[in-house]
Order: C-alpha cells, then structure tokens, then sequence
C-alpha cells in the first residue's frame, strides 16, 4: 500500500497530473479552470492526508470532488459533441462521482475504527486503508482518462 501512495504522490507532487489538468481546460471558461483545479487541489490534500494516516479532514474534500462531479453532469463542455462523445463524457463523471461517495464510505468505516478502537489486534484495518488507496487511485486514473479523450 505505501508504495501505492508513494507511486501516487510522486505523481501529484511532480506536477504531472496538475501540468495535464492546466493544459486540457485551455480552451474552458474560468469557472470549468477553476472547478478543475479545486479538484486537483483536494487529491493533493487528500493524498497527503493518506500518506500521512490523517484520514479527518477526507471526507470533506472527496465530498467536494463528488459534488463537482455531479456539476459536471450538468455542464458538459461545449466541445464535447456528439451522443458518443457525451455519453463518455457522462460516464466518467459519474464515474467520479460514485468513487468519490465509495472512498468517503471507506474512510468514514475507518475513523469510526479508528476512534472506537474495540478489540484491538482482533480487527487489521490496513485493509481498509487499501481500498482507500484504491479509491483515490480510480478517482485519479478517471480524471486522467478523462483528459486524455476530451483535452482541448
């Protein structure tokens, strides 16, 4: 699992993911940049927070990226046209979107553990911290899937 989220680090951290985000909204207007960016934002805060066994302030951020997911069901960018090019483009949104609600379920089970702490020993939740992982994970290989079909 640290690898994982070491491997997912080194790519938020290097820019790669926020270099392919500034480059495929170029021809959207500032409130689709803006939206894009907060996302960009919150995977970094939430990655650090994983890496970093900090799951509190989680659930707010990927609430933020599946609330932003569901905005971008009602606002699907001018050039994507075509009942093709729209139903993908539908797909991975919601596709974010169910990710998102999936990893703030995981998260949520893992801070009720977390703070209960009953029968310790008896419960290994690194389990759970690996679907976590998983999750963010989906949610970063669908944005980038994403920008790699619809980049302008």
């Amino acid at each position: 699992m640290k690898n994982l989220l070491k491997t997912l680090g080194i790519l938020l951290v290097t820019g790669g993911v926020v270099a392919l985000v500034a480059t495929s909204v170029s021809g959207q207007d500032a409130s689709f940049r803006r939206l894009m960016g907060e996302n960009m934002n919150h995977l970094q805060k939430i990655m650090v927070s994983m890496v970093n066994s900090q799951y509190e302030g989680v659930p707010a951020d990927v609430r933020v990226i599946a609330q932003h997911a569901q905005d971008l069901t009602q606002r699907i960018p001018s050039h994507v046209r075509g009942p093709e090019a729209r139903n993908r483009f539908l797909a991975y949104a919601n596709n974010l979107g169910s990710v998102s609600n999936n990893l703030v379920v995981v998260v949520e089970e893992l801070l009720r553990h977390d703070q209960t702490q009953q029968n310790p020993g008896q419960m290994n939740i690194d389990y759970l911290r690996v679907a976590a992982a998983s999750h963010l994970g989906e949610m970063i290989t669908t944005c980038v899937a994403c920008h790699n079909q619809f980049r302008r």
